[in-house]
């Protein structure tokens, strides 16, 4: 696992990485959910990152994901990071944490993030959107939420 996070770090070795994690057992995933999302600030990679934190059972994303953002955006600020962190919630259907990566962005000094906060929470209040969180733990289909 050390070895994965590791090949994240590394343009040379990344594509791989990513590509193994899709073959891999969703418990190595979100081990590596940090690293993950480092990775996905670059364009480059976002959308094979949303693609590999796609596959984990919702109750799973919903506990590993929102921390790790908070962390990372505890240590970063900017605009475009706020933006990819609230792109990967909205995806993973992570409402509560999308709602609370936008009063941090609406709090903040720069404009731009505050911008985010604008996209974001305009989109949670005006779509209404019949919403399947990936799955349960025991694979059976999930509530659908309307919001």
């Amino acid at each position: 696992m050390r070895a994965l996070g590791e090949a994240l770090k590394s343009f040379e070795t990344r594509d791989e990485a990513l590509l193994l994690l899709v073959a891999l057992d969703t418990d190595i995933t979100e081990a590596l959910v940090p690293s993950l999302l480092t990775t996905a600030l670059r364009v480059r990679d976002t959308l094979r990152v949303r693609q590999v934190l796609g596959r984990l059972p919702h109750s799973a994303a919903e506990a590993a994901v929102p921390p790790a953002v908070r962390k990372l955006l505890d240590e970063s600020a900017e605009s475009d990071d706020y933006r990819r962190m609230a792109e990967l919630l909205d995806h993973l259907g992570l409402d509560a944490a999308l709602g609370d990566l936008c009063v941090r962005a609406r709090d903040s000094v720069d404009e731009e993030i505050r911008e985010v906060a604008e996209d974001f929470r305009w989109r949670m209040t005006t779509r209404v959107v019949t919403r399947q969180p990936h799955s349960t733990n025991d694979g059976s289909p999930a509530e659908s939420r309307v919001w």
